[in-house]
């Protein structure tokens, strides 16, 4: 079992894009919290239910890295499962920078704009 972890952990561009992924899903959990009390929409069901969506998600991508690894599929290991992880990574960020923007933080109007194009809003509705 040792050996395995430490195959997971070392030298794998994998690993890197995993880091990223957790403090992106860190982030954005503190600065969703940060930002409901910050504007007084903080609600203990919104809590449970943006740490249930974040958990689930966290879950999936995990067992499929480590069923990827453990049967040595490259497919999972490299292709898909890093696709998923870099997906909701980008997606995280996104998140932690709109609630900063939501908290009063300036944020350039060229990463907003970009933000609404990756969210599908646009600003001739």
């Amino acid at each position: 079992m040792e050996d395995f972890l430490n195959q997971l952990v070392t030298g794998s561009s994998v690993l890197g894009i995993y880091k990223f992924y957790i403090w992106a899903g860190v982030l954005d959990i503190i600065t969703g919290i940060a930002q409901s009390l910050y504007n007084g929409t903080y609600t203990a069901e919104e809590n449970k239910k943006g740490l249930l969506t974040h958990s689930v998600v966290f879950i999936v991508i995990t067992s499929g890295l480590l069923v990827g690894r453990e049967h040595d599929i490259p497919m999972i290991t490299d292709g898909a499962i890093m696709a998923g992880i870099g997906f909701f990574g980008i997606m995280y960020v996104l998140s932690v920078i709109e609630n900063l923007n939501k908290m009063g933080i300036p944020v350039p109007d060229v990463v907003v704009k970009a933000m609404d194009k990756v969210r599908g809003k646009n600003e001739n509705k």
